[in-house]
């Protein structure tokens, strides 16, 4: 049976501007927490309860703490230290499921302060066999979801976060939170466009990044950020490790950065703190760029005779930049990127069409995936089913 593609859901828009005509711009009170952390859980979940008192003490609604601080990793390290025996040891025997009793204490913390709190820890999986370097996220009302990072610091950048934990096998994730939906990065994934454009793409209003950065890469860590606000078009706030660890130094200096990648507030460098700041989210239209929802079409025609699928995006109206340059990515229900059109489409002036074709890989599954269109800053994006 030949590929088919069928179109289940109306359009819906994801747009990376500060100006809405839709909704309100919701300003949100957010901290990020320059921290660290011991090889002893109780020690740092109550440094955790202390620093996220400390944020709602500023009126934060959301607080965002570091990679791995609530157990640590004493093998965490350049690729020129191989993790010992007695250093996976306890990586493994500290690492938890999530939910567990860790998760359960945090959920404590942000019940008590009305607080949503993003913490960065080891979590085991149901059967005992892989170790994650996971974000879990909770709020007033309890768990929220979790995030294992998918982009370990590993051989290729110096790093051996391979020799400790395994890779993320769930894809990307954005959550719906008291504080806005949030997109959840995990420190080298902020070098990775593929992951950036993967939590806008899954309608992140704002991102959350927890690190564990070297204090020799300092100057590549603040450009970093800041390259992650600007693509995605969103707030960010990265809360560092910070501080000497067994077999690395972390450069902390947590961060609140706008849309623009300016700092709005920051932590100093080498040094514990909580950064905190109000950002601005909106899922609303760009007044002057915006592609005006009842004209932008995304069509999909399956081909009969063979797997490729010809996608029209039609009704583009001027997006801010020298004709209509647009482009186009597919992703799977976990954000996984699993197209993207290198080439691009240059519309022609006045029709304000592109064309694309999609020849899906043979071994793609059944599944929902997402078309989204890029022009400009601006991102529209339809829901599709794949059968096959």
């Amino acid at each position: 049976m030949k590929s088919i593609l069928t179109v289940l859901f109306g359009l819906y828009l994801l747009f990376n501007s500060s100006v809405s005509l839709s909704q309100e711009v919701i300003p949100v009170r957010v901290a990020a927490v320059s921290m660290w952390s011991d090889t002893n859980a109780a020690f740092n979940l109550a440094r955790i309860d202390s620093f996220s008192a400390i944020a709602a003490g500023d009126s934060a609604v959301l607080v965002v703490f570091p990679e791995a601080c609530l157990q640590h990793n004493p093998g965490w390290g350049y690729i020129t230290h191989i993790p010992t025996a007695e250093e996976l040891d306890y990586l493994h025997r500290t690492a938890e499921t999530i939910p567990g009793p860790s998760t359960a204490a945090l959920e404590g913390i942000a019940a008590r302060l009305g607080l949503t709190v993003v913490v960065g820890m080891t979590e085991v999986d149901s059967a005992g066999e892989h170790y994650y370097n996971t974000a879990v996220i909770v709020g007033p009302g309890g768990y929220i979801g979790k995030y294992r990072k998918v982009n370990l610091w590993d051989a290729s950048s110096l790093g051996n976060e391979h020799l400790c934990w395994d890779y993320g096998d769930r894809g990307y994730a954005a959550f719906d939170t008291p504080a806005g939906r949030i997109g959840i990065l995990i420190c080298a994934d902020m070098r990775i466009d593929e992951a950036i454009d993967s939590v806008v793409a899954l309608g992140a209003e704002m991102i959350a990044a927890l690190s564990g950065w070297p204090v020799a890469a300092r100057v590549v860590y603040l450009s970093t950020t800041e390259n992650v606000a600007i693509r995605s078009g969103k707030p960010l706030a990265v809360g560092p490790q910070v501080g000497e660890a067994p077999n690395a130094t972390f450069g902390g200096i947590a961060r609140i950065l706008d849309e623009t990648g300016s700092p709005l507030s920051e932590t100093p460098a080498d040094s514990e703190g909580v950064a905190c700041a109000t950002v601005h989210i909106s899922t609303g239209i760009n007044q002057s760029t915006a592609i005006r929802p009842t004209d932008f079409h995304i069509t999909a025609y399956p081909n009969p005779f063979n797997s490729i699928v010809r996608i029209d995006i039609a009704g583009l109206a001027p997006c801010g930049v020298e004709d209509y340059h647009t482009r186009v990515k597919i992703y799977d229900i976990n954000g996984k990127l699993v197209f993207s059109d290198r080439q691009g489409c240059l519309s022609i002036q006045g029709k304000e069409a592109c064309l694309y074709k999609w020849q899906p890989a043979p071994n793609l599954p059944n599944s929902a995936y997402f078309i989204v269109a890029t022009c400009g800053k601006t991102h529209s994006c339809t829901k599709v089913l794949y059968l096959k």
